[in-house]
């Protein structure tokens, strides 16, 4: 992911199970995501303390949120900004140049870590993904997931339940 405005990069280390900026301005690399260390944990934490498993296909929507397919944990992550002085809300962000001074964290938004490709029609943190690839959406707010081994695009949204798009 790009941002447009200031050059900074987000790159997923999938065997580094991280998330990385390369910042634009300075060629500094920071971890946005991620300690390193193998897992799925870490959700309603900070960002930088959550634990990452093969992270792949970054997608960042209108309103700032990140989405990455957690491969090997069978979910789709979302990464967001909350506020330092209230509770975690989203807060639309103008891109990767708010990593700096703002607090990040990590919450699952599909998967149940499951290694199957179940729950179509049900909720989609119920449903079962079989290594999500990647995640990107579309301007209604729909979520788009490659399995790679289940071999079929679901979607979702946070209104409704999941689908399978393509098999």
């Amino acid at each position: 992911i790009i941002d447009p405005s200031n050059g900074d990069f987000f790159v997923s280390s999938m065997f580094g199970n991280r998330i990385q900026v390369l910042t634009g301005s300075s060629g500094l690399v920071t971890t946005f995501v991620g300690t390193g260390i193998q897992g799925g944990d870490g959700d309603g934490g900070a960002a930088t303390a959550a634990t990452l498993t093969y992270p792949e296909g970054l997608y960042r929507d209108s309103n700032g949120l990140i989405y990455v397919g957690h491969d090997a944990f069978f979910k789709v992550r979302v990464i967001f900004s909350v506020s330092p002085t209230s509770s975690p809300t989203l807060i639309p962000t103008a891109g990767p140049s708010s990593v700096r001074g703002s607090q990040w964290n990590i919450n699952t938004i599909a998967g149940d870590g499951t290694a199957a490709s179940t729950g179509t029609g049900g909720l989609a943190t119920a449903a079962s993904f079989n290594n999500p690839r990647s995640a990107w959406g579309d301007s209604a707010g729909v979520i788009y997931v490659v399995e790679r081994t289940g071999n079929c695009i679901r979607k979702f949204s946070t209104s409704d339940n999941i689908e399978e798009v393509f098999a």
